[in-house]
């Protein structure tokens, strides 16, 4: 999978069905996932903005959470 930023996650977690939360003047903003999570697991991910390319232990952070939050690789990379 290519190197992404900010921007390019945001697409994906809109592509994927996310909704982004309301919040004011932070640099960190919440996507709610569509689909029902197991308990324990957060039904959101925390998107850093404003960053051109997450290094890579940040991008497979960010592609583990949203595994966890059943989507596939295909699905992922797919909207990627």
């Amino acid at each position: 999978m290519k190197s992404f930023g900010s921007s390019d996650l945001v697409k994906c977690l809109v592509c994927l069905g996310f909704s982004k939360e309301l919040s004011a003047g932070s640099s960190h903003i919440k996507y709610k996932c569509p689909k029902a999570v197991d308990k324990g697991t957060r039904p959101f991910i925390t998107v850093i903005l404003k960053v051109k390319s997450y290094d890579k232990t940040t991008q497979g952070r960010y592609l583990t959470q949203i595994k966890m939050l059943g989507y596939t690789k295909e699905e992922i990379s797919k909207c990627m």
